[in-house]
């Protein structure tokens, strides 16, 4: 069974860290891009930078997605990455994290009006609600509004999709950190101090840790895009496979952007004072499908970011 030609793709939540990754991937990788963004988006100039002619960028908010017309012919596979209320109040709301589920099922139907066959969603951890290595089958209880929309939105796509005849592949993504990260993740917190003479402040960071750089991400969502074996109603975890203690990305990552920097391990206490969950992603079904194993080590990573940040 060969692999799925994808010559054109559709991706909300374009201009976020994964999908300007993503857009970069497929466009790399022969594929035209549409990309979908809010409407006077300050983070549009981000797209289609070295891609030429390859990325489209067209203004449509999620709460549009029903009423999109533009002329971008037809598509092969629709990434939706797109997700309103992401701060750590609105991942609280159950109000604010609703209107996510209907949004999910607009860029199903939205799909198949552009006539794609495949549909793949951006889950996330957060739908299990436990710790420990993660597979698919996995029992999932999440106790987050944003875990439970996610959750929701991954079954009813599911569905939606089925009784369509589309391929959905629901990718639940652990932690990934890249350029254009959000501000505020332990990652952009530490470099944040490191960089400008600062000591950073962390719990014990005892818990072990899963971390994915972006642009492997972005290449596990596009292998996923095209594999003849993912296929029908799959669910998929995304992450680097690997778990180590926090304290030693924390330590590897002050060794590498200010060497001999003091850190403030142990300085603050667990949220809700509580025992910090451990996380690890089962990839084992992901690799199967597609083949996908991370490249690049988190020391890797963090020099490219480090470079970047300093360039920017």
């Amino acid at each position: 069974m060969s692999d799925m030609a994808v010559k054109r793709a559709v991706v909300t939540g374009a201009t976020g860290m994964i999908g300007v990754a993503l857009v970069n991937e497929l466009a790399a990788n022969g594929c035209e891009v549409v990309a979908l963004v809010r409407p006077g988006s300050e983070h549009a100039a981000r797209l289609g930078h070295g891609a030429g002619n390859a990325v489209k960028v067209v203004e449509c908010g999620l709460e549009k997605l029903d009423r999109f017309d533009a002329n971008v012919g037809r598509c092969d596979v629709f990434y939706h990455l797109g997700w309103s209320g992401t701060s750590p109040e609105q991942r609280r709301s159950p109000a604010a994290q609703e209107r996510n589920i209907g949004y999910t099922l607009e860029a199903v139907r939205l799909a198949e009006r552009l006539g794609c066959r495949r549909f793949v969603g951006s889950g996330s951890q957060a739908e299990y609600g436990s710790g420990g290595l993660l597979s698919p089958d996995s029992p999932t209880a999440p106790s987050s509004a944003y875990g439970v929309a996610k959750y929701a939105a991954g079954a009813l796509a599911r569905l939606e999709c089925a009784s369509r005849g589309m391929d959905c592949l629901w990718v639940r993504i652990f932690s990934v950190y890249g350029r254009y990260d959000l501000p505020g993740t332990m990652i952009s917190t530490a470099l944040d101090a490191l960089e400008n003479g600062r000591k950073p402040s962390f719990t014990p960071a005892v818990q072990l840790w899963d971390y994915l750089e972006c642009g492997d991400a972005a290449r596990a969502l596009r292998l996923v895009g095209q594999s003849a074996r993912a296929c029908g109603q799959k669910v998929y975890c995304l992450g680097s496979g690997e778990a180590r203690p926090l304290r030693e990305y924390i330590e590897q990552l002050r060794d590498i952007v200010s060497p001999g920097a003091p850190l403030g391990i142990g300085e603050l206490g667990y949220a809700g004072g509580g025992a910090p969950l451990s996380l690890c992603a089962d990839i084992s079904a992901l690799t199967a499908d597609t083949g996908f194993l991370p490249e690049v080590s988190f020391a890797e990573g963090i020099r490219r970011l480090a470079a970047w940040r300093r360039q920017k």
